[in-house]
């Protein structure tokens, strides 16, 4: 559920995403992300929903990572990097929120289930799917932990232009992510940050449990 006209379409290409989140300031995102959001270890075992290229896996430690999807272009490029870095310990396949055949392959009991930049290309039904799915993958002991632009107070407005711009056709304020996290975590902190990027944007990120 996402824009896919003109340029953008360039986008679902994994070459020219990874370039552009290197233009754009991505290095700093990766660290903020690694450092602040997700917070894995080497006995960290993660499951990556909606995973793209998987770039974060590349600057995680982990004991196990698993990541799926719906591109196979991403899945691709993904798995061959993934897989001479990793070995065994780090799998990615293509498959899609909802579907049977993509929750049998993943494990239970995770320590941290993530989702970087997916949730506001799903609206509210599938969001709801993937964040049921996140939240028994969890259990009662896991964490969930997400990254998505996002409209805040306080943001300026070439942040917004951008923020309503992006190929995510379902970009929420603050209080709307808060409350759909909510839904399926009894514990959700939501950090407002504009600074992540070289250039202005907003981005909502997520830490939840049912601790």
């Amino acid at each position: 559920m996402e824009r896919n006209d003109g340029l953008r379409r360039l986008l679902s290409l994994a070459p020219v995403y990874r370039g552009v989140q290197r233009l754009i300031g991505g290095d700093r995102a990766v660290a903020f992300v690694r450092d602040v959001v997700l917070r894995s270890g080497d006995d960290t075992a993660v499951v990556d929903i909606g995973c793209g290229t998987a770039d974060m896996a590349d600057h995680m430690s982990f004991r196990s990572y698993v990541g799926f999807d719906p591109n196979p272009s991403y899945v691709q490029q993904a798995g061959t990097r993934l897989t001479a870095r990793c070995g065994d310990r780090a799998r990615v396949f293509v498959g899609s929120i909802g579907d049977a055949a993509t929750v049998d392959q993943l494990p239970g009991g995770c320590d941290l289930v993530m989702m970087v930049g997916v949730l506001h290309h799903l609206d509210d039904r599938l969001a709801d799917e993937a964040l049921a799915l996140a939240a028994r993958l969890a259990g009662p002991t896991g964490r969930f932990a997400s990254m998505d632009p996002g409209y805040a107070d306080g943001q300026s407005k070439v942040a917004r232009f951008l923020a309503s711009r992006d190929r995510g056709q379902h970009v929420r304020t603050a209080d709307q992510l808060r409350d759909l996290v909510g839904r399926h975590f009894g514990s959700v902190e939501l950090t407002v940050r504009h600074d992540v990027l070289r250039m202005p944007y907003t981005h909502l990120a997520i830490d939840a449990n049912n601790r």
